[in-house]
């Protein structure tokens, strides 16, 4: 078996189409997250982007996106925002993951959202996490013949809000848009919510923004960033960001203006997309890891992510597992109390804004 790492920028169509086989040859796993288009996008904003390229005969067997960083710390694509890890390979690839770490100059590889059926790489787990999902395989009557078993009451509470919108303001529509001005606007809405309940402003790093902005131009690579907006009188009230690739949507930022919050705009705007995405063949509807009320409510199931991490031992280990031991004993710190949790933020905020990606 051979082992090559390049840069993404170094991968040919013949790798690009070889991975897209891949992918396609399990539909269930076909996650936007996993598909070339997202790597290439994170390539092309990150120096430490990598791929591993598997051949056990003339064709490529497996492709590992990941991050480089010091010491031979490893990452996940895209890592931070990157819902669903792993390596993409075919169902009977046999593989050491220390030889993979070994390969890819690798001392250590952290992950935490590793995706199901990673048997080279599931040994690390740690912890397991549910990931709400919705699944579309009955279309969208199918679907809401689920929510109505689930909870009748929880239907008829949204369309009475949706009825109570429209009265008071206007009529509501649901759109896909591309529009850049329209994405900042979400940026905007989103990063007020994080700054409102204490949250880490995750788009104080302008790779952020810039990322999506580069995905939302993006029509190949099997990764697609998408836009849906819930109007008011032509108003936009909530947008939702999501990746889509042929068969999965993979939701993954959420706002809304704040002042029509009492009508639960979120939610009506993901009964929209769940419309939406039924009649375009979409099957899977990957909401993300963590548990909130709205997600209990539109589920349908649960996927599993993990969470830990791989390392090869010796001093580089050591040294990138020790500093990763007292960065969770502060977090864990900080959290127990609000003063030091507050400073922190702050300083996360300014160490953010000026790091470059």
């Amino acid at each position: 078996m051979d082992i090559t790492v390049i840069r993404p920028q170094e991968l040919t169509p013949a790798h690009t189409a070889a991975w897209q086989r891949l992918l396609d040859a399990t539909p269930d796993s076909a996650n936007p997250f996993l598909a070339p288009g997202y790597t290439l996008a994170v390539g092309a904003l990150r120096r430490t982007a990598r791929i591993a390229v598997i051949f056990a005969g003339p064709e490529p067997t497996g492709f590992f996106p990941f991050e480089h960083h010091r010491l031979g710390a490893g990452k996940p694509i895209g890592c931070g925002f990157n819902d669903c890890q792993g390596l993409i390979h075919q169902p009977d690839l046999h593989l050491n993951a220390r030889d993979l770490l070994q390969a890819c100059d690798l001392a250590v590889w952290d992950f935490d959202h590793l995706t199901a059926n990673q048997p080279t790489l599931e040994a690390g787990t740690q912890l397991s996490a549910t990931s709400p999902a919705i699944r579309l395989e009955d279309g969208w009557p199918g679907y809401l013949d689920q929510l109505h078993a689930k909870s009748p009451a929880f239907l008829r509470k949204i369309r009475a809000k949706q009825r109570k919108l429209q009265q008071r303001e206007g009529t509501v529509d649901f759109s896909y848009r591309d529009s850049h001005e329209l994405l900042d606007t979400l940026v905007r809405w989103k990063t007020d919510q994080y700054h409102a309940k204490g949250y880490r402003d995750h788009f104080a790093r302008p790779f952020t923004a810039r990322l999506l902005h580069s995905l939302l131009q993006s029509r190949a690579g099997g990764c697609t960033g998408i836009l849906s907006t819930l109007s008011c009188n032509g108003q936009p009230i909530a947008c939702q960001y999501s990746l889509l690739s042929q068969q999965t949507q993979a939701l993954w930022f959420t706002a809304y203006e704040p002042r029509f919050a009492p009508y639960s705009p979120g939610v009506m705007l993901n009964l929209k997309i769940c419309q939406a995405a039924a009649a375009h063949g979409i099957r899977l509807i990957d909401m993300g890891r963590g548990d909130d009320p709205t997600k209990r409510a539109l589920k349908t199931t649960d996927l599993t992510v993990g969470e830990g991490h791989l390392q090869r031992g010796g001093p580089r280990a050591a040294a990138i597992r020790g500093g990763s031991a007292t960065y969770r004993t502060a977090v864990t710190l900080t959290t127990a109390h609000p003063r030091l949790r507050n400073t922190a933020l702050r300083t996360a905020h300014v160490l953010d804004a000026l790091r470059p990606g």
